[in-house]
């Protein structure tokens, strides 16, 4: 009976390890094998705010919408060869090791990733501030990413000059 709990257990620690890991391949996947990626910096999105042309209260832009990037917030741009989309691809998939994560709730994310396959706009919008990121529905990947892959990352979009609104 022990021995039956057992594998139950180390069969389902299994299952989980790669059940991650097939999601991670997945999303590098969707990457890698994009028509194209842009990496981007831009206003604030998810945060309610008065549109003073339109006079209009309550208005949150979005990234995304309708398929479609929102390119009128748009600040920066990078369009990323084969080789760069290969790193991104693999910091963002970068296994966590840390045991624990500590990060605060800001969420007013200013950076994203633009990934286009077939005239669909997929994307992560990413906080630096807080290390959280959003991503489209298509996307299923945890945002609890070690120290040393947040960094990598924000060195990632430094290096290519999208250094608005960085920490």
């Amino acid at each position: 009976m022990i021995r039956l709990f057992l594998l139950k257990i180390l069969f389902l620690g299994f299952a989980a390890t790669v059940f991650g890991q097939d999601v991670k391949n997945a999303v590098y996947l969707k990457i890698t094998s994009a028509d194209s990626v842009i990496i981007v910096s831009h206003l604030t999105t998810y945060v309610p705010f008065m549109d003073e042309e339109t006079d209009k209260r309550d208005v949150v832009y979005k990234l995304v919408d309708n398929n479609k990037p929102n390119y009128k917030i748009i600040k920066e741009r990078y369009s990323l060869n084969t080789i760069e989309v290969d790193s991104l691809s693999k910091i963002l998939t970068t296994k966590n090791t840390d045991t624990k994560i500590v990060s605060t709730e800001c969420f007013m994310p200013h950076h994203g990733v633009l990934i286009f396959k077939k005239g669909k706009c997929s994307y992560f919008d990413i906080c630096f501030g807080c290390r959280h990121f959003r991503t489209s529905a298509d996307i299923k990947l945890s945002d609890e990413l070690n120290d040393k892959t947040w960094t990598d990352l924000e060195s990632f979009f430094r290096n290519r000059g999208l250094n608005y609104e960085m920490p």
